[in-house]
């Protein structure tokens, strides 16, 4: 533990301190300058002090701040059943869906062989869920963010679109060091995602089978035509033309691929981990970006946009985000001064876009004659 001679050097050598007040249980108030270089020198003051087991919080606004150290809590020890129940009804449904996979394409195409459908369905969708939560915790731990559980809410595969997972629900148990830390994590997720999708689809050719069925140009993406019919997303039919021009099919008939149906999942999985709902992950990077008020307004709107859908599928995920809603997502952080760079919010911007690419075309879109 270091000294009060040492922690205090190392708070004037990123600040310039304008007054000190000694607290309770030998914690210390520094009223602070508030600098342009500010967020990253307190960045450099909790890497140093967290060495030390003490924890830096820099409160108030830019003209009066105050900069607290005190000395580290211990994380609560007790742990929640709740997320290896959620987990394990979250598998389930990734059992449900490849039985159901299994189905669809055994319907279309008898000579299938439907356990090779159904395991090559259920890893591919269950690989996406693990990249995506292992690649969460790896981020969060290399950047310091503070401790996060993911909780995955399970779906139900022909109500729920085919989704097996809604998303996931990030519930902090230790604050970040500031937003940008927290948006770069809580990004990972979507992000990781979208990349095991655009693997998936353009390797699905793996395990396809023709089938003569005349299907509509719009479902011949997928193989979800009767349980849950799909139309594939911008990104999914782009991939497609982009692959048919290096690779064109020799095979006179449609091609059906569990492969790629676990693609198409991916993708919407991107879609709902970005919109901005709830205690979601873009319920948690709309709050880093604008604020409670504003994320809250942005739920709603999010809500709006999936019962506007053309299709029922989505709102299962609608009345999920609407139960949340009444508790807004608070990102906790030591830096409570800084904002969010605007870099950063025009990232998200864009990822917002892209996750409107990778919903499924509307049919009242997708019909309309061009």
């Amino acid at each position: 533990m270091a000294s009060d001679s040492e922690v205090e050097e190392l708070v004037r050598a990123n600040f310039t301190v304008k007054d000190r007040f000694a607290l309770p249980e030998g914690n210390v108030e520094y009223r602070v300058e508030y600098a342009p270089d500010s967020k990253d020198k307190f960045v450099a003051l909790q890497t140093a002090l967290s060495k030390e087991g003490l924890v830096p919080r820099l409160a108030g606004t830019k003209e009066e701040c105050a900069l607290t150290v005190a000395k580290e809590a211990p994380l609560p020890q007790g742990r929640s059943r709740i997320p290896i129940v959620l987990a394990l009804l979250t598998l389930a449904a990734v059992v449900a869906a490849s039985l159901l996979e299994w189905d669809e394409v055994g319907s279309l195409v008898p000579s299938a062989p439907g356990y090779a459908v159904a395991l090559a369905y259920g890893a591919c969708v269950g690989g996406v869920l693990v990249a995506r939560e292992l690649a969460h915790r790896l981020a969060a731990r290399r950047a310091g963010s503070g401790a996060n559980s993911s909780l995955a809410v399970p779906g139900i595969p022909g109500v729920t679109a085919v989704l097996p997972t809604l998303g996931f629900l990030s519930v902090q148990r230790s604050p970040a060091v500031n937003r940008d830390r927290y948006f770069d994590v809580m990004l990972v997720g979507p992000f990781v995602t979208l990349a095991a999708a655009v693997v998936l689809e353009v390797a699905k050719g793996v395990a396809a089978y023709a089938t003569s069925v005349q299907l509509s140009a719009c479902t011949a993406v997928n193989s979800f035509v009767t349980v849950c019919p799909l139309n594939p997303s911008i990104f999914q039919a782009g991939l497609d033309r982009a692959l048919a021009l290096v690779a064109p099919s020799a095979s006179g008939g449609t091609l059906l691929s569990p492969v790629g149906d676990a693609a198409t999942v991916a993708f919407l999985l991107v879609f709902v981990g970005v919109l901005p709902m709830a205690a979601f992950d873009g319920g948690h990077l709309s709050s880093a970006a604008w604020g409670s008020k504003g994320a809250r307004a942005a739920t709603y709107l999010s809500v709006l946009v999936l019962i506007l859908l053309d299709t029922p599928f989505y709102w299962g995920v609608a009345i999920v985000v609407l139960l949340l809603a009444g508790r807004p997502v608070q990102v906790q952080v030591l830096d409570e001064v800084s904002a969010l760079s605007k870099n950063r919010r025009l990232i998200y911007l864009v990822a917002i876009v892209i996750a409107f690419m990778c919903v499924p075309i509307p049919q009242n879109l997708a019909t309309v004659p061009l």
